[in-house]
């Protein structure tokens, strides 16, 4: 049975469907294995959500939205390309809650910041922030999909790689995003009616734009991200990276 380790292996197929507050887009993409190769779109469809109101009721936008998202995920499934491997959603406003926070730890005497010290400041920092979200919150409990530590600083001074370093006192910028547990489950409903026992995981524009500003267009540590909705339109100020 040796012939089947000669089997090539292929490219990486993904769907990922962008969820705004004017319409939902759906793409087939192609990833290949070959990582100097660039991923590429094979098809996409986007359909409107349709609401028309002076006052924006959440209950029937929403209901609007899975409708524009079930319309985008069959218009994919029956360009007929292939079956993803997994399946990424993205979510603009307002279908999202995004906490920055700075995290800080000072002591008198120097220690080693090491990945366990930064794994328990976060996780208490995140115990906290979706405490005091949930009490505000009307609806489901909140879950976390996305965190991010954007910068760290350790006596005063940003460092790149600051594990295993000396320091009496550390500081952390992070941004975490939130959305609403049952509204996740919702849209996990909606797609795996269609796309059976694939891999949903979700990620948010704003943070998704600031990776691929940051890293392939702009050569500046501060700019602004604009994203412009059919009924939101959302700001991003990156300052000193």
């Amino acid at each position: 049975m040796g012939f089947l380790l000669n089997r090539k292996k292929k490219d990486k197929t993904i769907a990922i469907f962008d969820i705004g507050s004017g319409s939902v887009g759906g793409a087939i993409v192609r990833i290949p294995l070959n990582k100097k190769d660039k991923p590429y779109i094979i098809k996409s469809v986007r359909n409107n959500i349709n609401y028309f109101s002076e006052k924006v009721d959440t209950n029937i936008f929403t209901k609007n939205m899975l409708k524009a998202l079930n319309l985008s995920v069959s218009e994919i499934y029956n360009k007929k390309v292939g079956a993803p491997s997994e399946i990424v959603c993205v979510l603009a406003s307002p279908w999202y809650i995004l906490e920055m926070k700075t995290i800080k730890m000072n002591k008198e005497s120097p220690f080693i910041f090491t990945e366990k010290i930064a794994e328990e400041l976060i996780n208490k920092e995140l115990k906290k922030t979706q405490a005091d979200h949930q009490q505000k919150s009307k609806y489901s409990k909140l879950e976390i999909i996305e965190n991010h530590i954007m910068n760290v600083l350790l006596n005063g001074y940003k460092v790149e790689s600051p594990l295993g370093m000396s320091t009496k006192s550390v500081e952390m910028n992070t941004i975490t995003i939130f959305s609403h547990k049952s509204f996740l489950e919702k849209i996990n409903n909606v797609i795996l009616k269609t796309f059976h026992e694939t891999p949903v995981s979700f990620s948010s524009f704003i943070i998704d734009s600031y990776f691929s500003v940051r890293d392939k267009y702009i050569s500046s540590d501060s700019y602004l991200l604009l994203d412009i909705g059919g009924e939101i339109t959302e700001v991003g100020i990156v300052y000193k990276g």
